[in-house]
């Protein structure tokens, strides 16, 4: 029985999942409180943008740069997303680099396929978006860690942090993200094993033993990503008069 008549929600990780997640739990009709707790600056994930501090136009896509949709009928939540100007639809052209570095025209990535959009203003708009859609009452915690996971007595959960400090509460818990259950975050973060192991076998829960066992077995490598920003070739692409001063163009 939980501590209180109407149950509150956790959602560990503020990325699209997690996001989507809390939207969908409001128009679902869940009443109780949601919170989400993201160790990142906001809102995001791989799906965030970077804003450079000195000039407010420049921008970065930090990860993916468009949204595919490709089911049929397309989610609910997506109407409400246009409508309210959080994405738009995507028409420009596509490009990747392949291992040797060329860059090949068009994409043969099944995530490109379907329909695309893009968030209005950076990636970050998907979230922002899909948060507003869920509700002001909605408790976003940014650059907030979440180190341990802890079972109360009346059948819910406690967050703690890396001092095995309190962070917050709630009676379900959901993750949004695999770092608490991935060995990524041996080498990530120096922890001596994924928290939700350990958490598991004390439980005794065949179901989220062989779930944390899944999770643990996905192939992870740690990756380098490179932000490049490249203006339109016209405004950098030098003229035969800037090359050669002085010459008298053809």
């Amino acid at each position: 029985m939980f501590a209180t008549a109407v149950p509150s929600l956790a959602v560990i990780g503020a990325r699209v999942a997690g996001c989507a997640l809390a939207a969908r739990m409001r128009r679902l009709g869940w009443q109780g409180p949601i919170s989400l707790w993201e160790s990142g600056r906001g809102p995001g994930g791989r799906a965030s943008t970077r804003r450079s501090r000195h000039d407010a136009h420049v921008r970065l896509d930090h990860g993916a740069p468009l949204l595919s949709i490709s089911s049929s009928p397309a989610p609910a939540v997506l109407a409400p997303l246009l409508d309210g100007g959080w994405i738009e639809p995507w028409g420009g052209g596509l490009a990747q680099l392949d291992a040797g570095g060329q860059l090949i025209t068009g994409s043969t990535d099944p995530l490109t396929h379907g329909d695309l959009y893009r968030g209005r203003g950076g990636m970050d708009q998907l979230c922002h978006g899909l948060l507003e859609l869920a509700g002001s009452d909605v408790e976003l915690h940014s650059q907030c860690l979440v180190r341990d996971l802890a079972p109360t007595a009346h059948g819910g959960w406690e967050l703690l942090d890396q001092q095995q400090q309190r962070l917050g509460a709630a009676d379900w818990l959901v993750l949004s993200g695999s770092l608490l259950v991935h060995p990524r975050c041996r080498t990530m973060l120096g922890w001596p094993e994924p928290p939700l192991q350990p958490l598991a076998r004390t439980l005794g829960d065949p179901q989220l033993e062989r779930a944390a066992a899944g999770s643990a077995a996905i192939d992870s490598s740690p990756r380098c990503a490179l932000l490049l920003l490249i203006p339109p070739a016209a405004s950098w692409w030098p003229t035969p008069a800037q090359l050669w001063p002085g010459s008298i163009p053809m």
